[in-house]
């Protein structure tokens, strides 16, 4: 009983936990899995040759000696900076020797441009956002055609797009938005005098017509006004002629 106990415990401690797949760096390509006694431990990585992910001491410069520890306390996977040099960045969000939470699927840098690696949590979705939340269900485009449930046949009925707001009554215009009829500064603006408007057409026509009518009339009255000053001069000469003869002829001796 207490083999069979021994080996099943065994076969438990042997399932993997935690994969880190390197992404880049001399590493790239390759994947190490940690079992759940690992991360008891702690898992070191780095350049240093007591570390479980081990970097090339001669090429990746930019991973210190011991960059980062993943380990598990309280049935969490944290990830932790070990004083390394250029940092240690869990989603490019920059994590220190507190630590960080693990979700399968994060990012983890070891350095801005060190080795990439990606974290794999078996059994558990990779949906899961760095902060344990589930990021919610993108709504779909108002233009795209709705399609029957699988089963069913029926096609879903749009939501109704909701009625704009009514309008304030007349009596309350003067509390929230200004009226037209309430309000002085709105009565002061008014549009501009666009001036005197011109003549029409048939206006310009009538002026020309009406000054045309008034040239004429005056014309006659222009030769009556002539013909009196002629003869008046014509009357002052006769009587100048008389007078000058009537003068002679009174002057002769007698």
């Amino acid at each position: 009983m207490g083999d069979e106990l021994m080996q099943t415990m065994q076969e438990v401690d042997s399932t993997p936990r935690l994969i880190v797949e390197c992404m880049t760096s001399t590493l790239a390509g390759r994947r190490f899995a940690f079992t759940a006694t690992d991360l008891k431990r702690g898992v070191l990585l780095g350049r240093a040759s007591d570390c479980h992910v081990r970097f090339d001491a001669s090429k990746d410069l930019k991973v210190s000696g011991h960059h980062a520890m993943i380990d598990e306390r309280e049935g969490k996977i944290m990830v932790r900076d070990q004083g390394s040099s250029n940092g240690v960045f869990l989603n490019d969000v920059r994590v220190t020797a507190g630590g960080a939470a693990v979700l399968s699927g994060s990012k983890l840098a070891l350095g801005q441009e060190g080795a990439i690696m990606k974290l794999l949590v078996p059994g558990q979705s990779s949906g899961k956002t760095s902060q344990g939340m589930h990021q919610a269900p993108q709504a779909a485009p108002a233009d795209r055609p709705l399609r029957p449930a699988p089963g069913t046949g029926a096609v879903p009925v749009a939501p109704a797009p909701s009625p704009p707001p009514p309008l304030p009554p007349a009596d309350q215009a003067g509390r929230g938005m200004p009226s037209v009829q309430t309000d002085p500064a709105l009565l002061q603006q008014r549009a501009p005098d666009p001036g005197p408007k011109p003549p029409s057409a048939s206006d310009r026509t009538r002026m020309v017509l009406k000054e045309e009518a008034r040239v004429a009339e005056a014309r006659p009255r222009r030769k009556g006004g002539a013909g009196v000053t002629f003869a008046g001069a014509l009357l002052l000469l006769l009587l100048a002629a008389g007078a000058i003869a009537a003068w002679h002829f009174m002057g002769q001796p007698r």
